[in-house]
């Protein structure tokens, strides 16, 4: 594994399974102007704070809820599939994903939809993992060696048939289990966070943009300004939470929509995970969690 002699970390994401179970991915500081690839997960299980090394540059962690998957899942942006589980730490790999002449490009984002987990990424790739095999399901979409730029930014759905994509250039696709449809997003900004809840799906990115919408396209909601730009979005007790630069603000209801500053004190906010008990939100040295009463700051051993 890399050594360091900083201890001192970056955070680039996060996810959380419970209220005393959450995780972080991040990167030793005193490798940075190296070419090293390493992550490091953290792991906080009440107040005890465990870790794993991976030589590997980790782009999305998640938590599988239940049945033989559940667990830590970790995506590599070569393709690289890692899991900490009852059956140990392993190792598995997506044969398309990576550089090279016949790959398709990194990896973008790991995350379970439906009971299956699902990864996407550059190139609009799209794999679900079906028994112990990732398999891609959107061949069709996918773009051509000639065709730069288009990049699958963040996946979610409430089912195996009810699947968005989002990412550069405002493309966000749907999967309805056999076909994707490219949807009117009414903007070409590059998107980076999608989150469905509720029949409704929420699309963030960069010049502050907010859509919503579903299978029938997409409208705006948000603020459109190019002083805020927003990186992540998730859903914490039937409230949409967007991550920025500037912080983390709440989308208010219908028919408004307006953008609400959140509990959360102000920090660069960078990634969000929620469970029902709690959302964190991951800022560059911080680790910030709500349980809808308070803000706590979860401090990585390595960055006090």
């Amino acid at each position: 594994m890399a050594t360091t002699s900083s201890t001192k970390v970056r955070f680039l994401g996060g996810a959380i399974a419970r209220a005393d179970l959450a995780g972080a991915i991040a990167y030793p500081e005193g490798l940075d102007g190296t070419d090293t690839e390493f992550t490091r997960l953290y792991m906080r299980h009440g107040a005890q704070w465990f870790q794993q090394e991976f030589n590997s540059d980790i782009a999305s962690v998640c938590y599988f809820p239940d049945g033989e998957q559940r667990g830590w899942w970790l995506a590599g942006k070569r393709g690289d599939i890692h899991s900490i589980t009852a059956s140990g730490r392993q190792t598995e790999s997506i044969d398309k994903a990576g550089t090279g002449p016949d790959k398709q490009g990194y990896v973008k984002k790991i995350r379970p939809i439906g009971g299956s987990l699902h990864a996407c990424g550059y190139r609009r790739q799209v794999y679900r993992r079906e028994g112990k095999a990732w398999q891609s399901i959107a061949d069709p979409i996918a773009a051509k060696r000639t065709e730069v730029g288009f990049v699958f930014n963040d996946i979610d759905g409430s089912s195996a048939s009810d699947v968005y994509a989002a990412g550069n250039r405002g493309e966000i696709y749907h999967f309805d289990g056999t076909r994707w449809q490219l949807l009117d997003s009414g903007t070409n900004v590059h998107l980076e966070g999608v989150s469905c809840h509720g029949g409704v799906c929420i699309a963030v990115g960069r010049d502050g943009v907010i859509l919503r919408g579903d299978r029938a396209g997409f409208s705006s909601i948000g603020p459109g300004t190019p002083e805020l730009n927003f990186w992540d979005i998730a859903v914490f007790r039937d409230t949409f939470y967007v991550a920025a630069s500037a912080g983390v603000f709440e989308v208010g209801p219908a028919p408004a929509f307006d953008l609400r500053p959140s509990a959360f004190p102000k920090h660069v906010g960078y990634k969000l995970a929620s469970s029902p008990e709690r959302i964190i939100s991951v800022g560059t040295h911080q680790l910030l969690a709500f349980d809808g009463q308070s803000v706590v700051e979860l401090v990585c051993p390595d960055n006090q």
